[in-house]
């Protein structure tokens, strides 16, 4: 399957969820490979953690270092103390995952440099992404499509 880097527009990644290899490439370099696929998921580094999102046999998943979690049945919770966040994936009152990462302050100043237009916090932080996608289940069924491709 094909995730796209939530960091960087130009950098996707082959990745395998059986063996769960994953081979970073450049859209650029490789034209053919990048639009051969569907987008099946987000990939992103959280305080030294890959964490990747993505949709395998119509349900979401949410890995970090390869711990893999489903998306449904758990809550997202977004701490934030000054720079510092904390995502948690609970169930129930247990922590199923937990990644700690320092967060750039986010200014709303940004807009004056940023040229793509309806850019959003959520862009420039995938945390923040994971607990917005969470908590909207229409914008859930509508990730990555209703089926594998």
């Amino acid at each position: 399957m094909i995730l796209r880097s939530h960091d960087n527009f130009d950098t996707l990644a082959d990745y395998d969820p059986a063996t769960r290899a994953r081979s970073v490439f450049s859209k650029r370099g490789e034209p053919e490979r990048a639009s051969s696929q569907h987008i099946s998921g987000f990939f992103s580094e959280l305080g030294g953690k890959r964490i990747l999102f993505y949709r395998l046999a119509g349900s979401l998943y949410v890995d970090v270092d390869g711990r893999r979690v489903p998306f449904a049945g758990h809550t997202i919770e977004l701490m934030t103390a000054g720079r510092d966040r904390t995502l948690r994936m609970l169930s129930g009152a247990d922590v199923v995952l937990e990644v700690s990462y320092d967060q750039e302050p986010w200014h709303p100043s940004i807009w004056e440099v940023i040229l793509t237009p309806f850019a959003e916090e959520e862009h420039f932080d995938f945390g923040l992404f994971l607990e917005n996608v969470w908590r909207d289940p229409a914008r859930q069924a509508r990730m990555f499509g209703a089926t594998d491709r």
